[in-house]
C-alpha cells in the first residue's frame, strides 16, 4: 500500500508540473504552491537525495536534470509517508522518477545517455504477458548484447480464479532456446525468473551480469552491468541493498 501511494504521488506531480508550465509558461511552479514546513529530518532527506544523484552520474546514471523535480516531489508527499522513508526508498525514488521521466517525455535521439536500467513493480497488471513485457525490457538494456525472439507464454496451466498453477514462457536468446516455467501467483511476479535469467547471460559469455535492487516496497531495479561497475555502485552506495543475481 505505502509503495503505491508513492507511485500515485510521483505521477501525479508529474502531471501538475506538466499542466502549470503549460498553463503558466513564464511563472515558476514553485511559487503557486503554498510553503511547507521542513523538519531537520525532510532537509536531511533532501541533502540524500542531492548526494544520491551526484554518486549516480558518477555511475552513467545522470539525473541531474530532473533534481529540482525529485526534491519538489518529495516535499509534497504526505508527512508520514516522508518521515518512514529511509535510504533504500529515497534511492528508489530517485530511480524511479527518473524511469517515469524517460517513459513519459519524447527522448533526444542524438542523446548519449545509455540505458542503465529498468525498473518493474512485482504485482503487474496483465499476468498474461508478464514475462514477455519484462525480457523485452531485459532485451532493450543490454544494447543488442543480447537478443531475445519468439517469446511466448503458455497460460493454458494457470488457473485465473485461484490465481495458481504454473505459466510456461519460452522464448530465443542470441538463437539458443530456453524456458521457464513460472510459478503463477495471482498477478505476482515469479522472482525465481530473475535467478534464471543470470544463468540464462551466463551463458553468453558477454561479461557482464545482472544485478539487482529495490526502492523498498514492491518495485526491483535491474541492472545489466560488469564486475568493476558493481563494485563502484557498492562502494558509493554502502547502505544500499544490491546484489548479483
Amino acid at each position: 500500500m505505502k509503495r503505491k501511494l508513492i507511485t500515485i504521488f510521483l505521477i501525479l506531480a508529474f502531471a501538475l508540473d506538466v499542466i502549470l508550465t503549460i498553463r503558466h509558461p513564464n511563472t515558476n511552479s514553485d511559487t503557486l504552491q503554498t510553503p511547507q514546513i521542513q523538519t531537520p529530518e525532510s532537509i536531511s532527506k533532501e541533502l540524500m537525495i542531492h548526494t544520491y544523484i551526484k554518486e549516480l552520474k558518477k555511475l552513467r546514471i545522470d539525473a541531474t536534470a530532473i533534481e529540482d523535480e525529485v526534491i519538489a516531489s518529495f516535499q509534497d508527499y504526505p508527512p508520514e509517508i516522508a518521515e518512514s522513508m529511509n535510504e533504500q526508498n529515497i534511492f528508489g525514488m530517485i530511480l524511479e522518477y527518473y524511469d517515469l521521466k524517460a517513459q513519459t517525455t519524447a527522448t533526444d535521439p542524438d542523446s548519449e545517455q545509455p540505458e542503465m536500467f529498468f525498473a518493474f513493480d512485482f504485482e503487474c497488471m496483465g499476468p498474461e504477458t508478464i514475462y514477455t513485457d519484462f525480457l523485452n525490457n531485459f532485451a532493450e538494456l543490454t544494447d543488442d548484447e543480447i537478443i531475445i525472439t519468439d517469446i511466448t507464454e503458455d497460460t493454458s496451466k494457470v488457473d485465473y480464479e485461484t490465481g495458481t498453477g504454473t505459466q510456461m514462457v519460452s522464448f530465443q536468446c542470441n538463437g539458443k532456446n530456453y524456458r521457464f516455467d513460472a510459478n503463477a501467483q495471482q498477478d505476482w511476479f515469479d522472482s525465481e525468473m530473475l535467478t534464471f535469467m543470470e544463468k540464462v547471460v551466463s551463458d553468453q559469455h558477454t561479461g557482464k551480469n545482472l544485478y539487482v535492487t529495490s526502492d523498498g516496497y514492491q518495485e526491483c531495479i535491474i541492472f545489466y552491468q560488469t564486475q568493476e561497475w558493481a563494485d563502484r555502485f557498492t562502494n558509493a552506495f554502502h547502505n544500499i541493498e544490491f546484489s548479483r543475481l
